[in-house]
């Protein structure tokens, strides 16, 4: 008696997840929310690179106006505050969220050079659900 009640039990287990695997009843809409989780995510992370890559050629230009203007004045003793000057005109604080830190001015005056790095960290919009809050971002 107790093995049939677990043979029926079995068969109707049995019959139910055969119903199921035969049955094509909103599948597509399984496939149709997995595409659209990435497809989502992808134009967020490029949205968010999008970004930090504006903030990177912004970066880069701001650091060569300030480098030529450091080059005008390499002998003078205003060169420093006029290389931090022009990178902050053509960088502005808060420029699409970013957060500076330099200009890091070097000069060799043997050689007549003026390096300058500076680094940013853009926030995400859409990378924190993937753990990335910003991005940080480097030109010299």
């Amino acid at each position: 008696m107790n093995i049939s009640r677990v043979a029926r039990t079995w068969q109707r287990v049995s019959r139910f997840g055969s119903g199921l695997r035969n049955d094509k009843c909103g599948a597509v809409a399984v496939y149709v929310v997995i595409g659209l989780s990435v497809m989502i995510a992808a134009v967020g992370i490029g949205l968010d690179a999008g970004r930090a890559y504006v903030v990177k050629s912004r970066l880069s230009s701001a650091l060569d106006a300030a480098a030529l203007a450091g080059g005008l004045t390499m002998f003078d003793a205003t060169r420093d505050q006029d290389i931090t000057k022009y990178f902050r005109a053509n960088f502005p604080d808060g420029f699409m969220g970013a957060t500076i830190s330099g200009p890091t001015i070097t000069v060799d005056e043997g050689s007549e050079t003026v390096l300058l790095r500076a680094s940013a960290n853009v926030s995400t919009s859409v990378m924190p659900v993937l753990g990335f809050n910003e991005i940080t971002v480097v030109a010299e």
